[in-house]
């Protein structure tokens, strides 16, 4: 990969990215800053103390915190939130078997809230601010 860039075709944002698309190149050549290990953290939120695990430490750690959480809640104490797309019956159906109805993705917390600031400030939805 030499490039990367928005979907020329698409209306709204034409070849624009999102932060997460314009580091796409980082991602896949010499991002060194990126995990390349499951990390657990060692020490307080935002202390920066992490140590490396195996991935099946990793996924035991995890289901522990889920089994913890939902002891203390219920399963309403979980919530998950994915890109969306074609796969989210995996991730609904996952949540779902955790006993939670809170799974929202992408359009929830991000095209949501531009189509909500649209029609605050223009008075019509994200749909409406590009011409056919």
């Amino acid at each position: 990969m030499v490039w990367v860039q928005g979907n020329p075709h698409d209306k709204a944002i034409g070849t624009s990215l999102c932060a997460k698309g314009s580091a796409g190149l980082a991602f896949e050549y010499g991002d060194d800053q990126r995990p390349q290990t499951p990390l657990i953290r060692m020490g307080p939120r935002g202390g920066g103390q992490w140590r490396r695990a195996s991935w099946d430490e990793a996924l035991d750690y995890i289901a522990d915190k889920l089994k913890d959480t939902i002891e203390a809640f219920g399963g309403r104490g979980i919530a998950l939130s994915d890109r969306g797309g074609f796969f989210n019956d995996l991730t609904r159906t996952f949540v779902q078997a955790l006993g939670s109805p809170n799974y929202f993705n992408h359009d929830a917390g991000c095209g949501g809230n531009v189509h909500n600031a649209a029609r605050s400030i223009y008075g019509f939805g994200h749909e409406g601010s590009y011409s056919t």
